[in-house]
């Protein structure tokens, strides 16, 4: 009796042939992923694949005169065996354990997209983000399952969220700083668990001081004692919320009076405010805010959304950020 080996799919095939009949949109991503990957490594197979690409796009314009046009879709179809054809290109040109590998390393980036997910949401809440950066930080080797594109996409949207929308601020900070610091940042911060408020000017430019120092310690001798203090946050909508609370919603209205009918109720207005309650969640931030700080001196700053750019202009002049920035250039 004569038995007939059979021959059996490679197990990145398997993978994929699972995954394309049980969830579309991760099979294109990793398609995608895979697509990026052997264009980067000049296989001519993939780069023949984005021509096919762009002439497809071009074919069926009005005119050589016509240029500035969107290009025509591609049908859905056709965008469909583009992706198969990607890993057939991959089979042909790659060793099939370096497949399995690249496709284990994608899986694995796919476990941290809630955090991408919930970051890139401009109205996300300070609960949801603060959950999504905690499950982040539990995960083993959590910032090593991002892809470095990734990782600066996530903390660049954390800068906005939290920091930040000025171009320059984000242009440095996101150089500085890790996903790591706002799990540090988010576990000092009080506010509405449903608000998206930032954390103020004060906060920004502390946050991006320290990261400059810090960075810049080794260079410098004397920065290398420069202690940065313990912080806590209230978030900008805090006060958003003690007025809800104590049914002061026409107070943000009063500045538009005539100054002199608010000199005359300033009185009542400030008594009307010190009788009023802080909002169960501020009262328990602050509970653990005093249980950390235990006894040492405290600093009360108030904070806005708009001031010390001058601060942070200043900062930039110094000659320690100066040469902090333009060594990162060169690394870029």
């Amino acid at each position: 009796m004569i038995e007939v080996e059979k021959e059996y799919a490679p197990e990145w095939k398997v993978i994929i042939d699972l995954l394309k009949y049980t969830d579309s949109s991760l099979y294109n991503r990793l398609a995608r992923k895979m697509m990026n990957y052997l264009y980067k490594r000049n296989i001519k197979e993939a780069e023949e694949v984005m021509k096919k690409i762009e002439a497809s796009a071009h074919y069926g314009l009005y005119s050589e005169t016509v240029q500035n046009q969107p290009l025509p879709r591609l049908n859905q179809e056709s965008l469909e065996k583009i992706l198969d054809e990607i890993f057939d290109i991959a089979d042909r040109n790659l060793q099939s354990q370096h497949i399995v590998n690249m496709l284990k390393v994608w899986l694995k980036q796919e476990q941290s997209r809630f955090l991408s997910l919930a970051a890139e949401k401009r109205d996300v809440s300070l609960a949801e983000i603060t959950d999504a950066i905690y499950r982040f930080s539990k995960m083993p080797n959590a910032q090593k399952s991002l892809s470095p594109e990734e990782r600066i996409g996530i903390k660049v949207a954390l800068i906005r969220r939290f920091l930040s929308e000025d171009m320059n601020y984000i242009n440095v900070t996101k150089k500085l700083t890790t996903v790591a610091d706002f799990e540090n940042i988010l576990s000092h911060t009080i506010g509405p668990p449903h608000g998206n408020g930032k954390l103020g000017g004060k906060a920004a430019g502390l946050f991006r001081a320290s990261k400059i120092i810090f960075a810049a310690k080794k260079d410098f001798i004397s920065l290398r004692n420069v202690a940065i203090p313990k912080t806590w946050y209230i978030a900008s909508d805090g006060i958003i919320e003690f007025l809800h609370f104590n049914a002061l919603e026409e107070m943000p209205t009063i500045k538009y009076r005539n100054p002199s009918e608010i000199r005359k109720e300033y009185p009542y207005i400030e008594q009307l405010v010190k009788n009023s309650s802080l909002p169960p969640d501020l009262v328990s931030g602050l509970n653990f805010a005093l249980d950390d700080f235990s006894d040492k001196p405290l600093i009360v700053r108030s904070s806005s959304l708009l001031e010390d750019m001058q601060a942070l202009l200043l900062l930039e002049n110094t000659k320690a950020y100066s040469l902090l920035i333009k060594d990162q250039r060169k690394k870029d």
